[in-house]
């Protein structure tokens, strides 16, 4: 049966092309969908709130060392018009974190870079490190999210690239470390912290594309 499902075409409120406008969100409410459905790619019918705040302490540090609070971010998916999520994406600099961590997918869409650059505005004063995932490099479509089940997703090359370079430029512009299949230090509260990451493996193992600017880039046939 799942083999079945995974292959039907199942279209989602997701806006690889288009604009999101907040004001829609309750006219999409009323129409049988749950508002949190126009804020990620894809719909949540799960979640009782497209944003989550979750906090967890990880005892990794050597005794007497004093806590560090980092941030970490991850599937923003931003796409035009998403105000909404803009302003709570910033409003975590209350949180008053020691660093910020962010692991890919900040964009879906191809004009989405300043957007995301003005949402992590209220940050970029703070250590920052990031790794990139298979949306920052690729525009989304609508799938079937039952595939996810059989395996792990594979990307197509005739999907549009996005800006990702510009992305990333404007990231470390910014102070904040490019840690795709990189290794760096950070300074953190007065403290060294050694720091890695690695670029989306599904890109490399897919396209077999490298870290190279959209013009350069050849997928693999």
């Amino acid at each position: 049966e799942l083999e079945d499902v995974a292959q039907r075409e199942i279209r989602t409120l997701a806006y690889p092309h288009g604009t999101y406008r907040d004001d829609l969100k309750p006219f999409i409410a009323t129409a049988g969908y749950h508002a949190g459905c126009v804020d990620e790619l894809g719909c949540n019918f799960a979640g009782a709130d497209p944003f989550t705040l979750r906090r967890a302490t990880v005892p990794v540090l050597p005794p007497g060392q004093p806590d560090l609070r980092i941030l970490h971010l991850s599937d923003l998916h931003l796409v035009p018009g998403q105000k909404r999520k803009q302003e709570w994406v910033g409003s975590l600099r209350a949180l008053h974190p020691d660093a910020v961590v962010v692991t890919g997918d900040f964009m879906s869409h191809p004009d989405a870079v300043p957007h995301v650059l003005e949402t992590l505005d209220p940050l970029f004063d703070l250590p920052g490190a990031f790794v990139l995932g298979s949306n920052d490099y690729y525009a989304p479509r609508p799938i079937n999210w039952a595939r996810y089940l059989k395996g792990p997703s594979q990307l197509e090359p005739h999907r549009p690239m996005l800006p990702w370079g510009d992305l990333v430029d404007g990231l470390t512009t910014n102070g904040w470390l490019d840690l795709g299949n990189a290794r760096a230090t950070m300074k953190i509260d007065g403290r060294e912290v050694d720091v890695r990451g690695v670029d989306d493996p599904h890109i490399a193992k897919s396209l077999q594309i490298e870290r190279k600017r959209p013009e350069e880039a050849t997928p693999a046939h």
